[in-house]
């Protein structure tokens, strides 16, 4: 989710890598059947509003509707 709340997904392939800007704050959601695994970094003062998203929640959800996953809100 960016600074103005904007929310969007990419899936995650083995062997993929995703850039995430520094303000943009982000979860991974595991849709599939089998485990998640996944190595996230980034610098300790990349500058996500961790707290705004502790008092607000993320914008968006990802849920399952007519037996796939889709992204609610954003």
């Amino acid at each position: 989710m960016d600074e103005v709340r904007l929310t969007w997904w990419e899936q995650m392939h083995p062997g993929t890598v995703h850039y995430v800007p520094g303000a943009v704050v982000y979860r991974a959601a595991n849709t599939g059947t089998g485990p998640l695994s996944f190595l996230g970094c980034q610098l300790s003062d990349a500058g996500q509003d961790n707290e705004a998203i502790r008092r607000t929640g993320f914008s968006a959800r990802v849920r399952e509707i007519e037996g796939r996953p889709a992204l609610v809100g954003g």
